[in-house]
């Protein structure tokens, strides 16, 4: 396994959460350490809060950002190789950072390696002075942190890296033919320049010692070796036992592949950053002037909406001012026929009762001129020998009142019809 620590000395803990988050493995992986968040962006509040009480201080560490890798096995499955990095890197953060916010996330990107990267506050959790750590306890606590993988996760197959001794002995034999003639065996000449390419720090300086030492990398299924270009001689790592050298020296590599992965991500995170600022002052101006249009808008809505209401109360208003004269005008004129009516009433009932009242005297009247007829009758029976003038007189005189009754009752019978009509 490997450790690389990256101090700095600006507080970029949004472009390194920024690159953490954006190519990590799971969020169930994610560690929060001393932090009382569960998602990146409520821990980066709470790193830049933590970070704002370190004094102000000419290259002064903000942050650090450190890196914990393994290589694949094939031995487990990959989730069972995830969990075990994340107990493994949370043991690493009690050592080295017990007291300071850590927020960490797991990386899968790669073929051949797990690895998490981590961003570690300078102080402890509301402390204003700097952890300090000097070289010797950090590499303590990667040498134990290496033996506590070896020994408690075997099924890992991590190598030594860290704990190795760095010399390497001749074999007895290549010792005796050195001390005879003077001359290093090809073995062991082999491991010298394959010691001195392993000792390479990036991949473009590799390639140019291995053409410098005529030499090439092959491999066939899981064997790998070195060939000699000018004998043309394999020779297997594994036998020249330096496949351990060959695993770290590949793993180092790698590593510095993504630091500087990492750091171009960070220039590009930068200036993705100010370019992220200035659309995003653009947006907050259009935005700005967007709400004032819907402000202005909003209002000018609000003032139509008020004026169309004002006449709707109006047009109500005189509506309601129209019905109740309608209502007035109609109770007037049902007041105006119900007096007609009742004039109508009062004027049948009169003229029913004047009616009645020349019926009466009419009826009086016939009865009277009946009564003189019955005497005038009764006169001329009682009366034996008139004389003929007189006898005449009788009868021209009833005969008259005979006319005279006629008359009367035909002028009672017309008046009758009209009434009855």
């Amino acid at each position: 396994m490997i450790i690389k620590s990256m101090s700095r000395k600006e507080p970029s803990f949004s472009q390194l959460i920024n690159y953490i988050t954006r190519d990590r493995s799971l969020e169930k992986y994610d560690i929060f350490h001393n932090v009382f968040s569960s998602s990146p962006e409520e821990a980066l509040v709470e790193l830049e809060d933590n970070a704002r009480l370190l004094p102000k201080r000419k290259n002064g560490v903000v942050l650090y950002h450190e890196i914990l890798s393994i290589t694949k096995s094939d031995e487990i499955g990959i989730e069972e190789q995830k969990q075990a990095l994340s107990e493994i890197v949370r043991r690493y953060i009690g050592e080295r950072a017990g007291e300071n916010l850590v927020f960490g996330g797991l990386h899968d990107e790669k073929d051949n390696n797990l690895h998490y990267h981590l961003v570690i506050s300078a102080n402890a959790n509301g402390v204003s002075k700097r952890t300090r750590l000097s070289k010797a306890q950090f590499a303590k606590i990667q040498k134990e942190l290496e033996a506590h993988v070896l020994e408690n996760y075997p099924q890992l197959r991590q190598q030594v890296a860290i704990n190795k001794v760095a010399e390497r002995k001749l074999s007895e034999p290549g010792a005796q033919l050195q001390k005879r003639t003077g001359q290093m065996p090809k073995r062991n000449e082999m491991i010298a320049k394959l010691a001195r390419l392993f000792e390479a720090d990036s991949k473009s300086d590799a390639a140019s010692l291995l053409q410098a030492e005529g030499l090439a990398f092959y491999q066939r299924g899981k064997t790998i070796g070195v060939t000699n270009l000018e004998t043309g001689r394999n020779h297997r790592l594994k036998t020249l036992g330096m496949i351990e050298d060959y695993s770290d020296f590949k793993a180092r590599i790698e590593l510095g592949e993504l630091k500087e992965q990492t750091v171009l991500a960070q220039k590009t995170e930068k200036k993705s950053d100010e370019q992220a600022q200035k659309e995003k002052a653009e947006l907050e101006r259009q935005a700005a002037e967007q709400e004032q249009r819907h402000k202005e808008v909003a209002q000018e809505q609000e003032r139509q909406r008020q004026q169309q209401l004002q006449a709707e109360r109006q047009r109500q208003k005189e509506e309601a001012s129209r019905q109740a004269e309608d209502a007035e005008r109609l109770q007037r004129a049902q007041e105006t026929t119900r007096q007609v009516e009742r004039q109508k009433r009062a004027e049948e009932r009169q003229r029913q009762q004047q009616v009645e009242q020349i019926q009466k005297e009419q009826a009086e009247r016939m009865e009277r001129m009946s009564d003189n007829t019955r005497a005038i009758d009764q006169a001329a029976r009682s009366e034996p020998e008139a004389q003929p003038d007189k006898k005449t007189g009788l009868r021209d005189m009833l005969e008259a009142r005979r006319e005279q009754m006629k008359r009367l009752r035909n002028r009672f019978s017309r008046k009758k019809g009209r009434t009855r009509s």
